[in-house]
């Protein structure tokens, strides 16, 4: 799992760049916050390659802060942690 910094989207605001390698099937995807909150659950179709390249918009009222992300499919999970700065 790895989190890119991702691209200002007009109207919706900066992104990040959610990449997963190695899953299958549907991958579900928690973004928790640092007081252990989920502020948002994704699921996404892995590519036949095995692989989540995908955009999160980061919402505008998002706190700075450390976030973590727990991906999990049928068969496997883990987790990362990215920085939001003001």
């Amino acid at each position: 799992i790895s989190v890119e910094e991702g691209e200002e989207i007009p109207g919706y605001g900066q992104t990040l760049q959610i990449i997963v390698i190695g899953v299958s099937q549907t991958v579900d995807i928690d973004i928790i916050s640092e007081d252990g909150e989920v502020i948002e659950s994704l699921a996404f179709q892995a590519s036949g390659e095995g692989e989540i390249n995908q955009p999160w918009i980061i919402p505008k009222d998002t706190e700075p802060g450390t976030y973590t992300i727990k991906v999990s499919d049928a068969f496997t999970s883990g987790e990362t942690t990215f920085e939001i700065t003001g």
